[in-house]
């Protein structure tokens, strides 16, 4: 695990493995992820999913859930959720989130998860108004303003480049599916 690494200003780039990452068991203890990067106000980590789960409440964050693995994973709306009503969501909800698609929604819905078979999904979350995300599933690395701070998830291995804001990209094979995420603080909270 990473956890808070040293992002600043060209700081040098950080390369990590799936093998370098300890599972932790998530605020519900319902299933296990590994953090690949966080500071106060955003994390990315990558959840085991198991065929059966629930999310986790995280009042005040926003989340984007990627499922990494070849299974699509269904979110239902969970009718024992006492504040389902008050996130946006219409009781009874249903998404299909497919691998490699990105589904954002408050970290106050705690969906039920069912998958056909156990995968791995990313999870990027942002507290709300303190964080920007841009993100980007694709061949090869994105290009972002380079004052931010960019992480790259190879999608197959979990292989992961952090690069900290104004901190010089290598060049990299064009051909491996990866996400691309690019977060900074927004303009509000922005320490400079």
């Amino acid at each position: 695990m990473i956890g808070y690494a040293d992002l600043r200003a060209g700081a040098p780039l950080i390369r990590t493995t799936r093998s370098q990452r300890v599972p932790q068991l998530w605020a519900n203890e319902r299933g296990t992820t590994t953090v690949v990067v966080e500071t106060e106000n955003w994390r990315i980590s990558i959840a085991d999913e198991p065929t059966t789960s629930s999310f986790s409440m995280i009042a005040d964050f926003d989340r984007i859930f990627i499922p990494i693995g070849n299974q699509p994973i269904e979110l239902r709306d969970d009718p024992a959720h006492p504040d389902r009503h008050e996130v946006g969501f219409d009781a009874g909800r249903t998404q299909i989130v497919h691998p490699l698609q990105c589904f954002a929604f408050p970290g106050e819905w705690a969906p039920r998860c069912r998958v056909g078979a156990p995968t791995r999904a990313l999870n990027i979350m942002t507290r709300r108004h303190h964080a920007e995300v841009q993100v980007h599933v694709g061949t090869g690395l994105a290009e972002f303003d380079a004052g931010t701070t960019r992480i790259f998830v190879h999608a197959d291995s979990e292989d992961t480049l952090i690069a900290p804001p104004h901190t010089h990209l290598p060049n990299q094979p064009q051909h491996a599916q990866t996400i691309s995420i690019s977060i900074t603080s927004a303009p509000e909270h922005s320490t400079s």
